[in-house]
Formats: C-alpha cells, structure tokens, sequence
C-alpha cells in the first residue's frame, strides 16, 4: 500500500492530501498569506487523523507555481 501526501499552496488556498490505499484524507482553507504558518500543523494532524508517521511516507508531491 502507497502512502502518497500531497501539498498545494499556490495562490488563495492551502489543500494537503494524503492518500493511504484507497482512503483519502485532505484539509484546505482559503487564505491570502500565511500559508507557511500554518502547513506544517496542518500536515502533523492530517498525518495523525490516518494514524501514520512521516517515515511511513512513500511520496510527497507538491504543486509548482505563483
């Protein structure tokens, strides 16, 4: 089973993802500035909510862009 965690901070929002097998979990707030501040806590519970650790991570993707 893949663990996939996927990042996006381009533009107005911040979204992760985590794709754990066939289950998907995902946070986003919309927000002008501040993303930094807050994906890391974000990532950390996410990351608790599917009850896996960084080191269980297969990939990380992240978005490229403005």
């Amino acid at each position: 089973m893949k663990i996939i965690l996927g990042i996006d901070t381009t533009l107005d929002r911040c979204s992760i993802a985590l794709l754990k097998g066939e289950k998907c979990f995902r946070d986003s707030q919309q927000m002008q500035r501040g993303h930094a501040e807050i994906l890391m806590p974000k990532i950390i519970n996410l990351l608790k909510d599917a009850e896996v650790t960084f080191a269980d991570l297969d990939l990380i993707t992240v978005t490229v862009g403005p």
